[in-house]
């Protein structure tokens, strides 16, 4: 199903600066009127990841992984962005049912919500 919006934004100041305001936010695809969000405030490339029920069946996995890792305990008390591979290892020998291709995905969606708030871009 396509994600198409349409948004009609009337701003009343000084004519010069709206027309510098959409000039500097434009998509040059398109032109003035339209607006590149990714201009003002670029996307983190990190967050440009699938968002799918995979992505989060995935993210509870490595869930899982964080409470064993931390044992339960309080998560501030650890550095959650710089896991050794070694624990990991370790991890998915007990849990053979997470598939080893998207494990990295899964990671990359917890490494996510830890930076950004959020596991995807979407």
């Amino acid at each position: 199903m396509p994600n198409h919006v349409t948004n009609i934004i009337e701003i009343k100041v000084d004519p010069a600066r709206v027309n510098a305001l959409f000039e500097t936010v434009k998509n040059d695809e398109y032109g003035l009127g339209s607006i590149d969000f990714n201009k003002p405030i670029p996307m983190p490339l990190e967050l440009d990841i699938e968002e799918s029920s995979m992505t989060a069946r995935g993210l509870k996995a490595y869930k899982d992984f964080i409470e064993v890792y931390t044992f339960n305990g309080k998560k501030e008390d650890f550095n959650l962005l710089n896991i050794l591979e070694k624990s990991e290892q370790a991890f998915l020998r007990v849990r053979s049912d997470i598939d080893r291709a998207v494990w990295d995905l899964d990671k990359q969606a917890f490494q996510n919500e830890q930076k950004y708030g959020a596991p995807t871009w979407y």
